[in-house]
Parts: C-alpha cells; structure tokens; sequence
C-alpha cells in the first residue's frame, strides 16, 4: 500500500470517527443511567445505553492515534515549526474563533430546554441552565475540549521532537524496532490498558469522561495523551504495525466485542453485590480500556485494509467532518427541544435526530462553509481537480482538516502549507 493510498484510509477513518459524534451525543439524551447533560429525553432506552458505552470506548482514542499520526507526518514533512505553525492554524484558531459563538448559542439552547414543558417559545440567555463543572463553574469547552487538549499535547510533542532529534540514530532506530516488535504482539493491548485503569479508577464505573473544564484534570491529559504518543510511534513504525493492524483486523474486533461483553456482565454483578470485586472500577476500568484499544487496533486495521479509496460519500464526508464537529451538538440539542414532548420511542427519536442534524450540518457546510473562508480556516486551501498536493496539508488530523475539497474546483490553486 503505498504512501497516498494509506492517507486516504486513515483520512476515512478520522471522519467516520467525527460524524459518530452526532450518534453519540443523540444517544447520551436518551440514556437510561444518570444522563450525562441537564436536558435528557423522558424516552429512554438501553439501546442509548450500548451506543454510548461502545462509542464511547474507542471513539476519542482513534481520534488522538490519528492526531499522533498526522503530528508526525507533519514533523516529517515541513519540521517541529511547520507542524506548529499548522497546528495552530488548524486547533487552536478555530477554538478561539468558533468557542465563544458556540458556547453562546449552547446558553439560548439550554435555557430554552429549562423551561417547562409546553411553555410558549421564548428565548432567552440563562447561564445557569448549564450543567455545573467538577470545578464549580458553568464555564466550559464543551465538546471543544479536544481542540485545547490536542493543542496542549502538540506543544508538548514539539518538545519532545526537538529533543529526540539530538539523540544517536542507532538509540532511534533500537526504540522504533522494540516499539514494532512490542505492539505486534496479541498481548500488547493488556499492558496498554493498565496504565488507563489506573488513571481511570476515580472516575464513575471506571470510564474516563471529559470534564469540559478549561483546565483539564491530569487524569485526562495522560488519557489522551498515551494515545496521542501511540500515534506518533505507530507512524515511525507504520509498514509493519499497519500490516499487522490490517492482517488481524477482524480478531482485534472479536476481542474488543468480547472484552466490551465481560464489563457489561460485570456491571450487572456488582448491581447486585457491590462488593462482588475488590477496586471495581479498576477492574472494570481495565476490561473497558483493553476493549477500547482492541476496538482501535481492529479499526485502523479495518480502515487500512478495506477503505483505501475515497468514493463520493466518504469524500463528503471527510471534507465536511470539521465543520460537523463543531456545529452538530447545538444541533442535537435544537432537535431535541422541538421532539422533547413526543411520547414517540427513544429509537425512534433517536434516528430522527441523527438524521435532521446531519442534514442540517451538511446543507450549513454547503451553503456556508464549502466555498468561503470558513471552509480555508478549517480545511486549507483547495487544490485544483488532479493536482496532487503535498500529502500532509491534504490529509490532516480529525481536528485540524478534510479532505481539499478537490472536486467541483477550477483553475490552480495552490496548496495548504
């Protein structure tokens, strides 16, 4: 597989794993546990339940390996500042200009979602229907969190880029050989998935949840960041690690199914008896998180392997992900108010839900962002139709870009850099 036709892959998988945002957050609404935001639906179901859990396992450690991924490809291409000076453009501009329309928006939402049931439509902007932070305030990122994370770890990462880069070949050489021979064995995913319980042990059932806090916890920097540091290294290694990956694809995805089965059985036992298992939420945590990297392994493989081009749909996808990151939630939340009183099943309200808001955030991206400057802020510059641009400003991170938008473009234009 060559080098063009595995960005394409991984470009597919960056954006599969971005639209399953508005699955999960369409699910959390509908949870029949403690839900996760102040306004949940009255039509629950377990089926809510199992999306989220599941997507929740391997979603953002996809997102973070890719953003490793990219991190070092981006170092390859163009240097420790060229990736900086691209990171920037592409995590931390965006927070700063999209955070405060969003968040304000969010507010109207969630004030209008406080009002009782049946009230008149009325607007109006309440900080205080906002869910309260670990930290006491209404403040928060919300799902921008990824955004101020992956930009703390890419400083980070820079740093650690110059520093490796005065260390002898043959030591580089001997860390990237034992990093391949360790990650392509079966058993890898269980010494990963230790270092995760223990992080994850304070936190409720043992999964790490993000707080939205602008200061984040330090349990949910060395969460993202373990996966983040994976990324880098799966790319030094990437023929024999991807080869692996996509040769075991499918028993990855047995294995994490399986482990995903163990935590929910447990769970039911300790229902029962809370004092079944010593540390529980360290044990659960553990079978959580090998289910969540055996998940990870067997989709990059997956994506590896099978989705190596990009058809229409895929490429919509992938040109649109960013913009759909960033607007889907509000949308979510706008759909629910107009559902909330419909005694319709949560499946149902589910579908419909995940259905309006993704046609909403497309026909927004066409009309709004496709051709304007937005669409240069979060994507890069278009490239004209058969111009083959340099791979790392075309193929970005899950945060950073999409795909150039290459069809429908006319004339030369030059290249992201």
């Amino acid at each position: 597989m060559n080098q063009q036709t595995r960005l394409y892959s991984i470009d597919n998988l960056r954006a599969t794993m971005m639209w399953l945002g508005i699955v999960l957050h369409v699910a959390d609404l509908h949870v029949t546990s403690v839900a996760p935001m102040p306004w949940h639906d009255a039509q629950t179901s377990s089926v809510a339940d199992l999306l989220v859990g599941s997507i929740h396992a391997f979603r953002m450690p996809v997102f973070f390996i890719v953003a490793g991924f990219f991190v070092s490809l981006l170092v390859e291409r163009r240097g420790v500042q060229g990736m900086l000076a691209n990171r920037t453009r592409r995590l931390a501009l965006p927070f700063v200009v999209f955070w405060p329309i969003l968040f304000a928006t969010q507010i109207v939402l969630a004030t209008l979602l406080a009002q009782p049931h049946g009230a008149p439509f009325r607007l109006g902007f309440d900080l205080n229907a906002m869910p309260v932070l670990p930290n006491g305030s209404r403040f928060q990122t919300m799902h921008l969190w990824f955004l101020e994370i992956l930009m703390g770890l890419v400083l980070v990462a820079s740093a650690g880029f110059v520093v490796t880069r005065h260390a002898p070949v043959s030591l580089r050489d001997r860390l990237r050989t034992s990093f391949a021979w360790f990650v392509t064995r079966w058993w890898a995913f269980l010494p990963l998935a230790l270092p995760m319980a223990w992080v994850s042990q304070r936190h409720a059932f043992g999964v790490l949840k993000a707080s939205a806090m602008f200061v984040p916890l330090p349990s949910e920097w060395a969460f993202s960041g373990m996966f983040f540091v994976f990324g880098i290294a799966i790319y030094w290694s990437r023929d024999r690690v991807l080869a692996f990956y996509q040769r075991c694809c499918w028993q990855f995805v047995v294995g994490g199914t399986l482990a995903f089965v163990l935590v929910i059985v447990v769970n039911e036992l300790l229902t029962i008896d809370p004092t079944a298992i010593p540390r529980p939420w360290l044990f659960t945590g553990l079978l959580y998180n090998c289910a969540g990297w055996l998940w990870s392994f067997g989709l990059i493989g997956g994506f590896t392997r099978y989705l190596t081009r990009q058809p229409p749909a895929l490429r919509c996808a992938a040109e649109s992900s960013y913009w759909v990151y960033l607007v889907h939630l509000p949308c979510v939340i706008a759909v629910e108010y107009l559902i909330r009183d419909w005694t319709t099943a949560a499946p149902l309200k589910m579908v419909l839900n995940i259905l309006v808001t993704s046609i909403i955030s497309l026909v927004s991206y066409e009309l709004l962002v496709r051709r304007t400057v937005i669409g240069i802020l979060l994507n890069g510059h278009r490239v004209a139709p058969g111009a083959m641009p340099d791979t790392a400003a075309q193929v970005d991170d899950d945060a950073g870009a999409s795909h150039h938008d290459r069809s429908q473009r006319r004339g030369s234009v030059t290249a992201d850099s």
